[in-house]
């Protein structure tokens, strides 16, 4: 399936009660099959921008792509892992593929080969409660990827994890997207990371929110995570880090 372009034209919106809109004009373009990466202060609405390009939320003002018409190609990783604690991991990351009717088998194979890719295929059978923080995140992600999503939307999805697993995660997120290059945007507040699986890092701030700079990062692919401590790169996340 083609990846899903989004755009955002013209957007207006405020939240009730809320002394200031958040968006007000508010224009930004993400090319089909790229991966945009937005950083900015805690509480800027990088969240909200997220919520816009999924359909969760509408503009009050202006227009966002793909919005709600993304049902059925979207998948989206929040800051939570939001598991059915009485369903197995199998279970959860299998929940998707279950609601569009895909068969018993056809969704076991897919499950099995989600949960390798994120080396959680020993846990299958296990309850939520039993994983830890990041484990329940990494079935996350599963599920996302699961469903072979034309935009992928991930707020924070790597946060939780431990350094070491990260690392791996990193690498095993990007051999993934590569595969089926939907369309992505990373909401995230660590630069590094920002700069290592971005192809352009979008800096926001203000109140109504802005795009304060683009940075587009021109490494070849794959990035592994050892890139963090490459001049390249940390150029890339110095460029960033003054527009913050």
């Amino acid at each position: 399936m083609d990846a899903l372009p989004v755009a955002f034209e013209e957007v207006g919106f405020a939240w009730p009660a809320a002394p200031a809109p958040l968006l007000r004009g508010f224009g930004l373009r993400c090319p089909a099959g790229t991966l945009t990466a937005l950083v900015g202060p805690s509480g800027c609405g990088k969240s909200t921008l997220l919520r816009l390009a999924a359909g969760l939320l509408l503009p009050q003002e202006g227009r966002v792509a793909p919005g709600a018409s993304a049902r059925g190609g979207l998948a989206m990783v929040f800051q939570q892992p939001n598991l059915l604690a009485w369903r197995t991991v199998a279970d959860n990351v299998g929940l998707p593929l279950e609601l569009r009717g895909v068969p018993v088998a056809a969704r076991r194979d897919a499950v099995a080969e989600a949960l390798g890719r994120v080396e959680l295929e020993d846990v299958a059978q296990a309850l939520p409660a039993a994983l830890s923080g990041g484990m329940r995140m990494r079935v996350a992600l599963a599920r996302a990827w699961v469903q072979a999503p034309r935009l992928l939307v991930m707020d924070e999805p790597f946060a939780a994890l431990d350094a070491l697993t990260r690392g791996r995660m990193y690498d095993r997120f990007q051999a993934l997207w590569e595969q089926g290059r939907p369309t992505g945007l990373l909401v995230t507040h660590d630069v590094d990371e920002a700069v290592l699986l971005a192809d352009r890092v979008v800096v926001l701030g203000g109140r109504p929110l802005g795009v304060v700079a683009e940075v587009a990062v021109d490494l070849p692919r794959p990035r592994s995570a050892s890139l963090r401590h490459e001049p390249a790169l940390g150029a890339l996340v110095r460029q960033v880090e003054a527009h913050l």
